[in-house]
């Protein structure tokens, strides 16, 4: 027994245990995965509780400000504010106030019908208002209004079959004067008498042409013939510049004179170096290194000769790949990867059968099922028969599974329903 009250089984007595045993320690993985309830964190102090949102947050908690959270202590939390509510009459008695039968009812209705509000609107039918029609008013085919003319359909004057009209230039003009109806894509024309052709001039002021506008702006310190201009300065303003400011793609100049352009600093790799990267990595092996090894492609494990043991002739070295050779355990580990023969084939993987994704397998179709628990089955899917009949189709299905007394297996019932269900 450990220290959590768990019985364990030493799978090795003989063997010691490594490691440093803590019998006093009271802390398991138990407690090590749930800390949430053998270890309660400290909670968040009375002063500091009412500024956290999860102190509203509470259910059935009243939203106080926590500038009124301590005032709030000292008020009776059952007192009520506002105007109290006093009852009135409820719907159905003001609707109808009179709940009247029989003859009541009646009499009462007499007394509203000499009223001419419920005679011009009586209740459930439209008013009233005794307009004196005309007798052919009354007639099944009368309709009020004036009947429409026939004419063309609007297909025809929208697409005429000849084409689009042409309508005539003076009449086009006339139009385009009072609505502006250009046509699409025509310019506009309104008369003017410009003195040019107005097809080829063009109205405004061009731009002046710059040659080299764009050297220009990127090279704003040229002058006109596009050379920078020559200013004389003091060398020390111009070495102060130099050190102050960093030139582009350049080196910043720290002040350090004597060295060349071509000064390099540092140490110069050896060029005429035998071992380089490569030869370090590929070595210098000669012709009887590079051949392959004598044992190459042989077993170099000493086995017994088959003719110096009886039997050796048709023994198998190794470990099956199905172990059918030990017996499977009733509850199968999570560590234990062996392959017990009953692990689906990859055909089955490629093709699952029907009902593989709820976890039924096709033998479990072919388990035998006592009578009871094939009745309920059946039942539950919508299958019920009477005591006698599901007794012979119980009977059948026992014959074509060859199973004893008792049971029968799912398909063989369903082959039983096949042959007997159409009997009375």
């Amino acid at each position: 027994m450990n220290h959590s009250g768990i019985n364990t089984r030493d799978p090795r007595p003989g063997v010691k245990a490594a490691g440093k045993v803590d019998l006093t320690s009271d802390e398991g993985t138990d407690k090590c995965v749930q800390q949430d309830i053998f270890y309660q964190a400290p909670g968040t102090p009375d002063k500091i509780k009412k500024y956290r949102k999860s102190y509203n947050a509470e259910p059935g908690a009243r939203v106080v400000h926590y500038g009124l959270a301590e005032d709030v202590k000292r008020v009776n939390p059952n007192q009520m504010y506002g105007k109290k509510t006093y009852g009135s009459d409820h719907v159905n008695q003001v609707i109808r106030p009179n709940n009247e039968t029989g003859l009541a009812d009646y009499f009462n209705e007499r007394k509203e019908s000499k009223y001419a509000s419920n005679q011009r609107e009586p209740l459930g039918k439209s008013m009233s208002r005794k307009y004196e029609f005309p007798g052919q008013v009354t007639s099944s085919n009368f309709a009020f209004g004036v009947a429409n003319v026939e004419s063309e359909s609007a297909k025809e004057v929208l697409f005429p079959q000849g084409g689009a009209l042409r309508e005539d230039e003076d009449k086009k003009k006339m139009y385009v004067k009072t609505h502006g109806a250009w046509e699409a894509g025509e310019q506009k024309d309104r008369g003017y008498e410009w003195g040019l052709d107005k097809t080829q001039h063009r109205f405004g002021k061009s731009d002046r042409v710059v040659e080299g506008g764009a050297a220009a702006a990127l090279q704003h310190e040229a002058g006109g013939s596009y050379y920078p201009k020559t200013r004389i300065v003091k060398k020390t303003v111009e070495d102060f510049r130099n050190v102050s400011t960093e030139a582009l793609g350049k080196s910043r100049h720290l002040g350090q004179d004597g060295a060349g352009g071509d000064k390099v600093f540092g140490i110069q790799t050896a060029k005429n170096d035998a071992w380089d990267a490569g030869k370090c990595i590929t070595g210098e092996a000669n012709e009887r290194e590079l051949q392959p090894d004598s044992d190459l492609g042989k077993a170099r494990k000493r086995v017994l000769v088959k003719d110096s043991v009886p039997g050796a002739e048709t023994r198998v070295f190794g470990v099956p790949s199905i172990r059918d050779d030990v017996p499977k355990k009733k509850r199968q580990s999570v560590a234990d990867f062996n392959n017990y023969g009953d692990e689906p084939r990859s055909n089955e993987l490629l093709f699952p059968q029907n009902y593989t994704d709820i976890g039924v397998d096709e033998g479990d179709f072919y388990t035998p099922w006592p009578r009871a628990e094939i009745k309920a089955m059946f039942e539950n899917i919508g299958h019920s028969y009477k005591m006698g009949k599901f007794n012979a189709m119980f009977n059948r299905a026992t014959q074509i599974a060859e199973c004893e007394e008792g049971y029968a297996s799912v398909r063989s019932f369903m082959q039983a329903i096949a042959e007997l269900d159409h009997i009375e």
